[in-house]
């Protein structure tokens, strides 16, 4: 049996990507550590380095001023993946790194009973640690929410203070049901008095609740509803056409593919795939059975969410830690999806050639996931390949 509760696998390069990089990277490398030491769990901290810039330091310097001393619960292991290999893929030239591709590198060589895949910007909750220590299921996903917190919190370097901050800062939510941003006057008021567990579950329904509302007054046109002249004219009040459109536009904005969006967006509500590439959790085998995530060379934006359906039709139960949540410190606009900057990430793709999967296409992929027409590769996470690790 593996001497590790987890192992947690990120991908990164030292190129300053999304800026403040360093400082991202050190929060998150603060968080694992703090979290194991305080809740006893045993961790095996998988860093890939993917391509690695040739101008800049290597991550084992670079990483090893990061990590706390004294620490009997964390070993952190680099896994570097050389030009020489990415130069191999399709697209190299245009995109640096191949997130899911360098995350199958670190989540096939992992040790751990228990694989997370996640990023280097996360900051855990103590619900997280409580449930790890608790144990989890084998043949099961686990998945939680994501809290935002502002970029200006990288630079917070005592642990126990930064992770005060970001339940009391938050700004946006990502849940089962979609993404929101959070009242700041609310926030401090109000929400901060509520327990982490309480707050996740109040602010998803009180979320549900506005939606809701706003969807039926549109749906109605409540605003006309009183007008004399055409109370009674229900062919205008229920026009199917404009309904469709209204239904089609209700999650989604302008040039993007209407009935794929709302599609998409009806399977991340039954399969909670917001955010997943920042949280997926299963036990090694289960991994290994699902072959990791599909090692596309493109544009990361969507491959995270196909391995959930890769699970539910290999019959493995996809479970939400509703108490539990995650932080993640914002990056620039652009260098990541994001509500706000995905006009500027699509326009910076096209700009430099970046193939990227869009909605029509999702829905093609998941439907083929489905037929069993699409699966995963054989030698999965480069496993043919040697590469050089530092154990720190």
């Amino acid at each position: 049996m593996s001497n590790y509760n987890l192992s947690i696998v990120v991908v990164t390069r030292n190129d300053n990507h999304g800026l403040n990089l360093n400082e991202r990277t050190n929060r998150f490398i603060d968080s694992c550590s703090y979290m194991s030491l305080k809740h006893k769990v045993f961790i095996e901290l998988i860093i890939v380095e993917w391509n690695p810039p040739k101008t800049n330091d290597s991550l084992d310097k670079l990483i090893s001023g990061m990590l706390p001393n004294n620490n009997q619960y964390l070993t952190t292991r680099i896994i570097t993946v050389p030009p020489k290999i990415h130069d191999q893929f399709k697209n190299s030239k245009n995109l640096n790194l191949f997130q899911m591709i360098g995350k199958n590198v670190g989540i096939r060589r992992a040790k751990g009973e228990f694989v997370l895949a996640t990023n280097i910007d996360i900051i855990f909750s103590d619900e997280i640690f409580i449930n790890i220590k608790r144990g989890f299921n084998k043949n099961t996903l686990y998945r939680c929410a994501r809290f935002d917190v502002p970029e200006e919190f990288a630079f917070q370097k005592k642990p126990e203070l930064l992770l005060n901050n970001c339940k009391k800062g938050f700004r946006a939510i990502n849940s089962r049901f979609g993404t929101y941003k959070i009242n700041e006057k609310i926030n401090k008021r109000f929400l901060s008095r509520m327990s982490l567990p309480i707050k996740i579950k109040f602010l998803i329904l009180l979320f549900l609740i506005k939606r809701s509302f706003s969807y039926f007054i549109k749906l109605f046109n409540l605003k006309k509803l009183f007008n004399l002249k055409k109370l009674f004219n229900l062919k205008k009040l229920f026009n199917l056409k404009k309904l469709y459109f209204f239904i089609s536009n209700l999650f989604f904005k302008k040039n993007s593919n209407k009935v794929g969006y709302l599609k998409a967006h009806i399977l991340n509500c039954l399969f909670f795939t917001n955010a997943c590439g920042d949280f997926t959790l299963m036990d090694r085998a289960s991994w290994n059975d699902l072959k990791g995530y599909f090692e596309f060379p493109i544009y990361s934006l969507h491959i995270d969410s196909f391995l959930l359906f890769q699970a539910f039709y290999k019959k493995i139960q996809i479970k939400n830690l509703s108490d539990s949540v995650i932080f993640h410190i914002d990056h620039s606009l652009g260098s990541g999806y994001s509500i706000a900057g995905e006009e500027l990430l699509f326009s910076n793709l096209k700009k430099k050639k970046i193939p990227y999967i869009d909605y029509q296409e999702y829905i093609r992929i998941v439907n083929k996931i489905k037929m069993n027409e699409l699966l995963p590769e054989e030698g999965w996470g480069l496993s043919k390949h040697y590469f050089k690790e530092s154990v720190l």
